[in-house]
């Protein structure tokens, strides 16, 4: 049972979707909407969830305390930089709200990597994954910073904090990473992420080996 929790998890929820052509957070998804299935699947019991949206964007009535994006349109960086700002607990799981099958343990996971370190990222043999972030509060006024000397990409905080980059296969050896990370980029996306999910378990990662 959760005293305390360590950590909170941030959705972000400001982007536009221009490709799939509506607000993905508002999507209709196994019973509920995309962000509603992150919330209740990222988010152990006890531990707190927000959402970071646009002032008119979707999110603001999930029943989860929001926050305005810093600079409104200008990307996940933007969004993260206002969850930290608003955090409660020590550390931030920020998420897409867009990413259905990540492992819902994947924020206690992170978080036995972050002794020492400002940030965690899962890593491939293809790519640094910039999202999900596991990120001390601490950061705060570095994200701030990065926004207002014109960086946008999500992961621009590597330059300037200490970060622990680890192998998908050592934080959760049990799936894939191609299918944990599977990103929903259009209409047709969702009922390949349903099927996803009711498969039990999710194959087994090939550079992972046996588990």
């Amino acid at each position: 049972m959760r005293v305390a929790p360590a950590w909170t998890l941030g959705i972000l929820a400001g982007g536009f979707s221009r490709r799939f052509g509506s607000d993905k957070a508002s999507v209709s998804f196994n019973g509920s909407t995309l962000l509603q299935h992150m919330a209740s699947r990222m988010a152990p019991q006890g531990v707190p969830v927000m959402v970071a949206t646009r002032p008119d964007g979707p999110g603001r009535d999930c029943g989860h305390p929001w926050v305005a994006d810093l600079i409104p349109g200008e990307g996940p960086l933007s969004g993260t930089a206002a969850l930290l700002e608003a955090c409660e607990t020590p550390f931030l799981l920020v998420t897409p709200c867009d990413m259905p099958v990540l492992p819902p343990d994947l924020g206690d996971r992170m978080l036995s990597f972050v002794p020492g370190v400002d940030g965690v990222l899962a890593t491939t043999s293809e790519r640094t994954w910039p999202l999900p972030a596991f990120l001390s509060v601490d950061c705060a006024p570095v994200f701030r910073s990065l926004l207002k000397r014109g960086k946008r990409r999500a992961d621009a905080w590597l330059d300037e904090l200490p970060a622990a980059l680890v192998p998908f296969r050592d934080l959760c050896p049990e799936v894939s990473a191609e299918q944990a990370f599977m990103n929903i980029t259009a209409p047709e996306d969702l009922p390949r992420a349903s099927a996803l999910l009711r498969s039990a378990p999710l194959s087994v990662d090939p550079e992972s080996g046996p588990c």
